[in-house]
């Protein structure tokens, strides 16, 4: 009996973007790992541990986001280059908004321009870039 081999899909490059994929997030947990100690701890009072661990892991996890959004948006940029689909042109302006919403829901960034507190502008800003960011996706999705 014959064994069948199974077919590979794609051109071979699925292992590289895996790896790549995981080299990312790597470094993202390295980077933000280091910028949160960046955080100023004294000079809050009103701000408990709690807080303050919440603080470092909404960094994290949204360093993470940069960096993962703007991995995609160069695999995205290079297809749209090659292919110059309507639906990758849209996943492109999806990846841009979510790329402004990562940045403006990052408690860093609001440290570093000295905006303190979680309600306010800085709370609305994240919300309309996500806004922006779902409506582009759901436009291409029913195109």
């Amino acid at each position: 009996m014959k064994k069948k081999r199974l077919k590979k899909n794609g051109n071979g490059n699925e292992g590289k973007a895996v790896g790549a994929t995981i080299g990312v997030f790597a470094l993202s947990l390295l980077l933000l790992y280091f910028s949160s100690l960046l955080i100023p701890r004294r000079g809050m009072p009103f701000m408990s541990d709690f807080t303050m661990n919440v603080i470092t892991f909404q960094a994290i996890l949204s360093t993470v986001n940069i960096l993962l959004v703007v991995y995609l948006f160069y695999i995205y940029a290079k297809d749209y280059f090659e292919l110059r689909a309507a639906f990758t042109g849209g996943l492109l302006l999806f990846l841009m908004a979510f790329l402004l919403f990562a940045l403006t829901s990052n408690p860093l960034v609001h440290l570093w321009f000295g905006v303190h507190g979680g309600m306010g502008v800085t709370s609305v800003i994240p919300m309309v870039f996500s806004s922006i960011a779902l409506f582009v996706l759901a436009k291409i999705s029913t195109q």
